[in-house]
């Protein structure tokens, strides 16, 4: 189920914790059959299994108030974070070789000379030995399990008690803490400060998407906003992750020239990009946290 589908958002007809529930055992469902075809293509089932754990993650922001204190919660959270870091080498391996076959299309390529291609190639070989590796089958394996697990958790709450308000009040809190982010981020330029606002964001987006029926004004034109936000706050992680890599692949005190231009591309990139989501950010988190708090509790109370 992709976010952006009909099936990823909360019917006005339905009552609120039923569709939550509906929602997260269709996303432990996707993330199982996604592990379950591993073998045959292990980075598409690698991609679907952390797009279905950050979507049950935004989801379970709406569940506290049903699932029994703190640990349920937690063991939930546990549970998909987990099965996501077991595929993290065979994710990351692949990201890394594709940021830096990007930045190598990028006009200021030919003063990497053969460099840039070395080490694509170094990145490309890294990845293949992690998909040909003889536990990554195995730690699939588990992952599924984990998922299974989280499935029969979700399964045995009380759906019920899930509220508007309730669901609101999380959406909010959510909102904020991506809110308090962006200021920190644009203060400090960070990489690890902007990859922490951008998980709120996805967050943020997720939960537009699942209320765009409940609540069409202002969160369909938010969501778009906060889509593009999270793809260039992605990138970012992404060039900076890339340049860490390029740095311990070569001794510090034999770093080349041409290692230093990509070092130098990787920056400029980023510095672009930073330009273009500390200006959508100032779109995307625009409204008081408490302004809407009241647009959404109104709506929503209205309508569900």
């Amino acid at each position: 189920m992709d976010e952006s589908s009909p099936g990823f958002s909360i019917s006005p007809e339905v009552a609120v914790g039923e569709e939550c529930r509906r929602i997260l055992l269709a996303e432990t469902a996707g993330a199982i059959d996604a592990l379950e075809g591993f073998g045959a293509d292990p980075d598409h089932a690698v991609h679907e299994t952390r797009r279905h754990g950050k979507r049950i993650r935004a989801l379970l922001l709406l569940a506290r108030p049903i699932a029994g204190g703190g640990g349920a919660i937690a063991r939930a959270n546990r549970l998909v974070r987990d099965a996501a870091r077991r595929l993290a080498p065979a994710r990351d391996s692949l990201v890394l070789a594709q940021t830096l076959s990007a930045i190598l299309a990028s006009k200021g390529a030919p003063r990497c000379g053969e460099t840039g291609k070395t080490e694509l190639r170094r990145l490309r070989r890294h990845h293949r030995r992690i998909l040909d590796g003889p536990d990554l089958l195995a730690r699939a394996e588990t992952a599924a399990v984990e998922f299974r697990e989280a499935s029969g958790i979700f399964r045995r709450w009380d759906w019920a008690r899930v509220k508007p308000s309730a669901v609101v009040a999380a959406v909010v809190a959510n909102y904020r803490a991506g809110a308090e982010l962006f200021e920190t981020s644009r203060l400090t330029r960070d990489p690890h400060d902007c990859h922490d606002w951008r998980k709120r964001t996805k967050y943020f987006l997720f939960h537009c998407r699942l209320l765009s029926r409940v609540v069409p004004d202002p969160l369909a034109e938010l969501a778009d906003l906060a889509e593009a936000l999270g793809s260039s706050l992605g990138e970012h992680h992404d060039i900076a992750v890339l340049e860490d890599a390029l740095l311990d692949g070569n001794a510090t005190d034999r770093i080349g020239h041409e290692v230093l231009a990509l070092i130098g591309l990787c920056e400029h990139r980023r510095a672009e990009l930073e330009k273009t989501f500390f200006a959508s950010g100032e779109l995307v988190y625009a409204e008081p946290p408490e302004k809407l708090s009241r647009r959404l509790g109104e709506t929503f109370g209205k309508k569900i």
